[in-house]
């Protein structure tokens, strides 16, 4: 065995940043668990739905069949043979959980955009109602402007909000539909077809 302090520290510093819970790899796997997680599925959500071409699942499924390393992964489970055998399976696993946990996330905060909505659309509501009720009331008094400018503001605010909560809704549910095409072709990469 070698040691130096680089990879030490690089250790230490990893395994105090999952809190202890990381899947132990080879170094070389180790880095690519992180080019994985750094490229691929810690992306937010405002980058995923700006990327066009090619989205981050064509771009994931490239990365999967193109990579060197990850070929060599790929040849490490299908032969089965070596001590780094449980590495490969550890790994195959832990993007597995975090593309599963990015998923349930990412739909936790697509499910709370309802609720904002609906108080959005009660602000938007609300401030109507009161310029109408100032403006039904037909005396300028210094009450009736108020009610008018705050129903106003309230509504202005509102339909903002409601404006962003649409985009927002449309970039989580475009996240979500490709963190589950990145899952299904992590799953497939690690598939070993049996030949008779």
């Amino acid at each position: 065995m070698q040691f130096n302090n680089k990879n030490i520290i690089t250790f230490v510093v990893l395994a105090g940043y999952c809190g202890g819970s990381c899947a132990v790899y080879s170094s070389a796997i180790n880095r690519k668990a992180n080019q994985i997680g750094y490229n691929f599925i810690y992306q937010s959500s405002a980058v995923v739905a700006a990327k066009e071409k090619p989205s981050l699942s064509d771009a994931f499924k490239a990365f999967l069949n193109n990579d060197k390393s990850m070929q060599k992964i790929k040849k490490i489970n299908k032969e089965g043979t070596s001590e780094t055998t449980l590495e490969v399976t550890a790994l195959e696993e832990d993007i597995a959980a975090k593309l599963d946990q990015k998923k349930y996330e990412l739909e936790g905060a697509y499910n709370s955009c309802l609720p904002k909505q609906i108080g959005l659309g009660v602000a938007v509501g609300g401030g109507l109602a009161a310029v109408v009720l100032a403006v039904k009331r037909k005396r300028h008094s210094r009450a009736n402007i108020v009610i008018a400018g705050g129903g106003a503001l309230a509504g202005l605010v509102g339909g903002v909000g409601l404006f962003m909560m649409a985009g927002e809704k449309g970039r989580l549910e475009k996240h979500i539909k490709q963190v589950q095409v990145m899952k299904k072709d992590w799953d497939a990469f690690f598939v070993v077809s049996e030949q008779k």
